[in-house]
């Protein structure tokens, strides 16, 4: 079920065309940065992801907040798990084993889990109580629950929000869903 889902979600992801991703991908940084206030409270540390192929951009996210002064921690994939790293600019960044920009360990100082206030998380589709698909592989997933406390806020299209994702135990849900068109509090809708 949950690889039915994947394939007809990634697909979807993977046609979209490059109008399209510009102009989402705008409307979803104008959205995040309007928002700011609601979802990101004052100070706060977040962590975000390098966008990768047609994921919900968000270098230009990163750039505003990284101009305004607030602390920005991405992660990278290593032996299986992600460890955290303080972004200091875009010098310190490098395509890893996948091809995404991640953090240069040689270059950006190791954060601490407690550091992380707010997650930005990546996805393939999520349903409006916050379930989502990944990749597969379960990186999120471990390292979600590793940070309880933290604000998780799931970033997509309005086209990657399905009726119902099956969940597992060990699936993490989202506090949030901010897409090109909406916030979505996932916890009013379980």
């Amino acid at each position: 079920m949950k690889n039915d889902i994947r394939h007809k979600f990634l697909t979807l992801r993977n046609n979209m065309n490059s109008e399209d991703y510009e102009i989402f991908s705008a409307e979803i940084t104008a959205g995040f940065m309007s928002r700011k206030p609601e979802i990101i409270p004052e100070n706060n540390t977040i962590m975000l992801y390098s966008s990768f192929k047609n994921e919900a951009a968000t270098d230009r996210i990163i750039d505003i907040l990284f101009s305004q002064n607030i602390r920005i921690l991405l992660p990278s994939c290593e032996n299986g798990d992600i460890t955290v790293y303080e972004y200091t600019g875009p010098s310190c960044l490098k395509k890893d084993s996948f091809g995404i920009l991640s953090p240069d360990s040689a270059l950006c100082p190791k954060a601490c889990l407690s550091d992380i206030h707010t997650v930005i998380v990546p996805g393939i589709a999520f349903d409006t109580k916050g379930r989502r698909i990944g990749f597969g592989k379960g990186y999120y997933d471990r390292f979600l629950i590793k940070i309880p406390e933290a604000k998780k806020i799931g970033l997509c299209y309005e086209y990657q929000i399905a009726d119902n994702i099956p969940s597992d135990e060990h699936d993490i849900p989202m506090d949030y869903l901010l897409t090109e068109n909406r916030l979505i509090s996932c916890k009013k809708q379980s």
